[in-house]
């Protein structure tokens, strides 16, 4: 459960490069039981999203839907924008995609605490900030964010930005779980042992066959896109370390 009270699933589907057959890719995991779809407006795949919902008829308050405003624009604007392309009366959450190259987006901020306010969305949070970005941004306004996504996974994670986060009751959610931050593909070696004092970045599930397996325990949520799965789940069948469902 989220700051705002609402329930947000530990694990999700991003659609960044998900361009081709959207609609259909995403029924396709919301039949597997996905809840969580993770979009943006300058992804080009928001009607995607929206056909695939209503192609599922799937109770729309069964799925939590986060979609992200840039940092150059309009941010109340932009989320009626992206709420037409989706075809939805709101969404779930609202991000600031990540901080204007000066400053920390304070207008961008109050532009989704108005939307918020208007029940365009239920939640609202920050991506790519920082902890002192955050902390500029809740000293201006006086409002935290529901959630923080970052890039976060076992190659790559900060304890500061965890507590930080834990303290303050901001869900960190993960993206690029599967590979070392910064790098485009997934390492060659699978870590078996966690290190001390550590980690996670989703559910409380084990990914690992090991006698120390990754166990995801902290209060983090995941999104994975589907050929970040897909290809990690190839990876761990190859190293015969078990598979991801």
């Amino acid at each position: 459960m989220i700051s705002t009270g609402r329930t947000m699933p530990v694990i999700g589907v991003g659609t960044w490069q998900l361009t081709q057959d959207t609609a259909g890719t995403l029924e396709h995991a919301l039949r597997l039981g996905y809840r969580l779809i993770d979009t943006s407006g300058d992804y080009g795949t928001q009607p995607g999203v929206g056909e695939a919902l209503r192609r599922s008829e799937i109770d729309r308050g069964e799925v939590f839907v986060v979609t992200k405003v840039e940092e150059d624009e309009d941010a109340y604007e932009a989320t009626r924008r992206n709420l037409r392309e989706l075809g939805l009366e709101y969404a779930d959450l609202m991000l600031v995609h990540r901080p204007p190259p000066e400053g920390v987006g304070v207008e961008l901020w109050e532009g989704l605490i108005a939307a918020r306010d208007e029940g365009l969305t239920r939640g609202i949070g920050v991506s790519n900030y920082s902890i002192e970005q955050i902390h500029a941004l809740v000293d201006a306004t006086g409002e935290l964010p529901a959630v923080n996504q970052i890039e976060w996974s076992p190659f790559g994670w900060s304890r500061e930005m965890l507590d930080y986060c834990r303290e303050r009751g901001i869900t960190i959610q993960a993206y690029c779980v599967f590979r070392p931050v910064g790098k485009s593909d997934l390492p060659d070696e699978i870590p078996t042992q966690a290190p001390s004092g550590t980690f996670a970045t989703a559910a409380s599930m084990e990914m690992y066959e090991s006698p120390e397996p990754w166990t995801l325990e902290l209060q983090c949520s995941q999104n994975s896109t589907a050929s970040g799965v897909k290809a990690m789940r190839q990876r761990l069948v190859a190293q015969k370390v078990g598979a991801l469902h």
